[in-house]
């Protein structure tokens, strides 16, 4: 099976706040440097093994190389945010180009090491397959605050939407924090009630948009029905809500973040 061990390694190194950072260095830029190639060296050798073992097989690795891309750009978008005035670090509003500041040295590296690595997938992409173009580059849903996943699979599982003994926290976890998804969880609860509990979902405050409605895509790629058949997009897209749903606005509410007065 393919593996993005490197890749999520790569996410929380670059993700952890930029005083840990530092510190962990000890100041010293060089040694950031040399540890941050060798996790973007760490990623590039597992895409190429990911690729080989796709054309082993006599698959095509276009899907899976452009999930792992889009990775590193919703990554990208969850640090840095490109304004008029320049890059700007989100976690603390400042911007990259700015010289003379130990910060934005490292900040500068930072932005500079997942631009290569976004042209390294882009290159090695070459020509979409045709299921690439027909499916979404969405590898999953992104929160912006993981911290409520808890409580919200939780949840589920106590509403009988999720059966624990077939679910692993650690796979839905993955479905909200933008991996690629493996192993797609299985629904227990219908089309409505699945496409209710996704629209509520997007809709709340806590998740990163998802354009031209691509949601039901991402959908099918991180559940699957009881029975574990693929869902039918236009049959979530079209599906009516349960007659209750006390139950999921719970859970729902617990996606939405506290917002200030």
């Amino acid at each position: 099976m393919p593996s993005t061990e490197q890749l999520e390694d790569f996410r929380e190194f670059i993700c952890q706040p930029l005083d840990q950072l530092i510190g962990n260095s000890k100041g010293m830029v060089s040694s950031f440097c040399s540890q941050l190639l060798k996790k973007y060296e760490y990623v590039i050798g597992e895409a190429r093994r990911n690729k080989e073992e796709y054309l082993k097989e006599g698959n095509d690795p276009s899907l899976f190389l452009n999930d792992m891309k889009i990775k590193v750009g919703t990554t990208e978008e969850m640090i840095f945010k490109e304004t008029k005035r320049g890059i700007i670090y989100r976690p603390l509003g400042c911007l990259v180009e700015d010289k003379g500041n130990l910060r934005n040295l490292y900040l500068s590296e930072i932005y500079t090491i997942t631009q290569k690595l976004k042209k390294y997938f882009e290159a090695n992409l070459q020509k979409p397959s045709d299921n690439l173009i027909r499916r979404t580059s969405y590898p999953s849903f992104t929160v912006q605050d993981s911290i409520i996943l808890d409580d919200a699979f939780n949840q589920l599982i106590k509403f009988g939407y999720l059966l624990p003994e077939e679910t692993d926290q650690k796979d839905f976890t993955a479905i909200f924090t933008g991996r690629i998804i493996h192993k797609p969880l299985i629904w227990h609860g219908g089309n409505g009630s699945l496409a209710y509990f996704i629209r509520g979902v997007i809709n709340s405050n806590n998740i990163l948009k998802i354009r031209n409605k691509e949601h039901w895509l991402v959908t099918q790629k991180c559940f699957v029905n009881y029975q574990k058949e693929i869902l039918d997009t236009d049959q979530l897209r079209n599906s009516a809500p349960p007659s209750n749903t006390d139950n999921l606005d719970m859970v729902i509410q617990s996606f939405t973040l506290p917002t200030e007065d």
